[in-house]
């Protein structure tokens, strides 16, 4: 996955461009793949975005959603959840949900560990780019948020490992 402050805006706006044409099955495919790719990705707010971005194509006010790239993120925790109930998209919810609930694990991890882990281990520690230390506390909040507003697809477990999580 792509670092975004590397690829622009320019990148940005043809993600949209062609998220607005593909077909709904190859749209819940990239869903599913985005959650495998940020379980893994050393740059997972790259991932999270594409999936706001994913999220907002089904939502009206996808215009105003695309003006920044912070803010298809700070919208996951509406625009996630509304996709997932819809009809068409509701197969795939327990699956998504359940990949996002590893990747919240893993970002709030890192994230409350990178304010004390020295340069060389905090990349080691997750595999995620030091780079990303910056938004790490915004991105695990973000995503905890999420968690929390489609807790109902998660198994009791998940439920009360997302009430213990410590988010930073």
């Amino acid at each position: 996955m792509l670092d975004l402050k590397v690829c622009g805006g320019v990148f940005f706006l043809e993600i949209v461009a062609t998220l607005s044409v593909a077909e709904v099955s190859t749209r819940r495919r990239w869903l599913l793949d985005a959650f495998e790719i940020c379980c893994i990705a050393e740059f997972p707010s790259t991932a999270m975005r594409f999936i706001g971005l994913l999220s907002g194509s089904c939502c009206k006010y996808m215009p105003l959603l695309i003006l920044d790239p912070d803010s298809v993120l700070l919208d996951l925790p509406l625009t996630l959840p509304s996709l997932l109930s819809s009809g068409s998209w509701s197969s795939i919810a327990e699956s998504c949900v359940g990949k996002l609930w590893l990747c919240t694990e893993r970002i709030c991890a890192w994230a409350t560990t990178s304010s004390t882990a020295t340069k060389g281990s905090l990349q080691e520690s997750n595999h995620i780019h030091e780079s990303e230390a910056t938004a790490s506390s915004n991105l695990a909040r973000v995503m905890h948020r999420t968690c929390v507003t489609l807790k109902d697809y998660l198994p009791l477990d998940k439920r009360l490992g997302l009430a213990n999580i410590e988010v930073p």
